[in-house]
């Protein structure tokens, strides 16, 4: 199984509705895979999965029909499988490249993820350090 860093073309997901000037609603995951990946490394790099899962549960039964829509289950059943972290970065790490990005991951939780949180338009995790840790696995990333 391959589980890819970006599943961008499964997980964007819009409505669209032609020829209607009302507003139409986002799908609440839409770009969710920035969470999920950096939690799929965290899980492949022997992290806590519990309290993630909980947390991502809860939002999908917030949302359902978006969460199917998105295809939310098939994901975390794939973050759930994988075991190695090439497979979701989708490429080779050499062993200092692998413990970098598993050291930053460790540092992540998604404590902060409820429903209000996803629908709002406030990015940030609402903890200064969780925000700190987020942005150094990013960075983290950029460097492979």
């Amino acid at each position: 199984m391959r589980f890819s860093v970006l599943p961008v073309a499964a997980l964007v997901v819009s409505f669209a509705h032609v020829g209607s000037a009302q507003q139409v609603p986002i799908n609440p995951f839409f770009g969710f895979e920035y969470i999920l990946t950096p939690i799929a490394v965290k899980w492949a790099c022997g992290g806590a999965k519990s309290e993630d899962l909980a947390r991502f549960r809860a939002v999908v039964a917030a949302f359902p029909d978006a969460a199917a829509e998105a295809d939310l289950e098939m994901y975390l059943k794939q973050m759930q499988a994988v075991s190695e972290v090439s497979e979701v970065v989708g490429m080779s790490l050499d062993a200092s490249q692998e413990a970098a990005l598993c050291a930053a991951a460790e540092a992540l939780t998604v404590a902060w993820l409820t429903p209000e949180r996803l629908l709002s338009d406030d990015y940030s995790t609402g903890d200064a350090q969780q925000d700190l840790a987020w942005t150094a696995f990013f960075e983290q990333v950029e460097g492979l």
